[in-house]
């Protein structure tokens, strides 16, 4: 029965990887399962697990209703070592997140400071790349996440929007963190240091990381990014910002182009 499952017919992972160096090959039960140190996955390898059950219920149908019963124990096995194999050559985060689709771009945003009133544009819309009135939709929530503010003291401070409103419909809850970093420095952000829905003191030249869950990822991973304030002109009381945002569910690169992890 054990000659006849090693000349089942196996899922084949070759090709998993890109960027291929140092290949380290394992063979069990006719699969090749490569591993490249480094290297980025090209494609989810929930797709790979996904091929390799289907393949076990090929491998099953082939070696017959005898061995039907001892089978799926050394298939599970097998299929196990492959899982291993594969999550651990693909990444250094989550190894079951898709590919990055959406490059990193620098948008440059001109706005009022909230205080201005509901007819200037004093939101961020972070992910419209844009300076937006102040809203809260039909649903009940608010069209932005972020806005800049000044107190009586003349203090600039970046809040998140549920530092400045309380909207029916809830809001998307927005991290900020200051690690004393340019904005051209920020290269990847951390996953941890954020304060959650916190207004923060900022000054011309000083960049912020922000966090926030978008609700456009499917298993809930938070989108990354990073702010600068770079003018501020107190006649006009508009703030001139850049921001990076990388809309990758879970990507935490802070550089411009495809990001990688």
């Amino acid at each position: 029965m054990m000659q006849r499952m090693m000349q089942a017919p196996c899922p084949s992972v070759r090709n998993a990887c890109r960027d291929c160096r140092r290949s380290v090959s394992y063979r069990v039960c006719g699969i090749d399962a490569v591993t490249w140190p480094g290297a980025t996955c090209s494609v989810s390898p929930r797709r790979l697990l996904f091929r390799f059950a289907r393949s076990s219920q090929l491998v099953a149908q082939h070696v017959g209703p005898r061995a039907s019963t001892r089978a799926p124990h050394r298939l599970l096995a097998v299929f196990a070592l492959l899982a291993t194999v594969v999550v651990g050559a693909c990444s250094d985060d989550d190894p079951f997140r898709s590919p990055a689709t959406a490059s990193n771009l620098i948008t440059g945003v001109s706005l009022a400071v909230f205080s201005n009133g509901a007819t200037a544009p004093a939101g961020l819309d972070l992910l419209g790349f844009r300076a937006v009135r102040p809203e809260i939709g039909i649903n009940g929530t608010p069209n932005f996440q972020l806005a800049i503010d000044i107190d009586a003291s003349g203090t600039l401070r970046l809040h998140p929007v549920l530092t400045l409103l309380n909207p029916p419909g809830g809001a998307t809850t927005v991290g900020l963190q200051s690690i004393g970093s340019s904005f051209a420095e920020l290269a990847r952000a951390p996953t941890d240091g954020f304060v959650d829905d916190s207004a923060q003191v900022i000054a011309v030249g000083e960049t912020y990381l922000f966090r926030f869950s978008a609700g456009t990822c499917v298993f809930g991973d938070p989108l990354y990014g990073k702010l600068e304030l770079i003018a501020y002109d107190a006649v006009s009381r508009r703030a001139t910002i850049r921001y990076l945002l990388n809309r990758n569910c879970g990507y935490r690169d802070l550089t411009e182009g495809l990001p990688v992890n």
